[in-house]
């Protein structure tokens, strides 16, 4: 699960020890968060939600708000349809 935690963590200037203090979680845990190389458990995805005063939407990037307190939900991209049938191989 990709999160947008490094961009949250640093709009909000905090450190990767403040949260993780703040949490109960290693620095080091934090740290491979960030990088995607550690999959956010959802009991500590919520404290970090909680913790930022954020939706869990918006800590994986699902929504997003901006400065007047509105909600927005990124576009998907538009999906390319599949062909009915494949081509015999030649």
């Amino acid at each position: 699960m990709q999160t947008n935690l490094k961009q949250i963590r640093e709009k909000n200037e905090t450190s990767q020890n403040t949260l993780a203090e703040a949490i109960g979680v290693s620095t080091a845990y934090l740290c491979r968060v960030e990088k995607g190389n550690q999959v956010l458990s959802l009991s500590v995805a919520i404290d970090i939600a909680d913790y930022f005063d954020i939706s869990l939407d918006e800590l994986v990037g699902r929504t997003y708000i901006d400065e007047d307190k509105h909600y927005h939900t990124p576009k998907k991209p538009t999906k390319v349809p599949m062909p009915k049938t494949i081509p015999p191989k030649k």
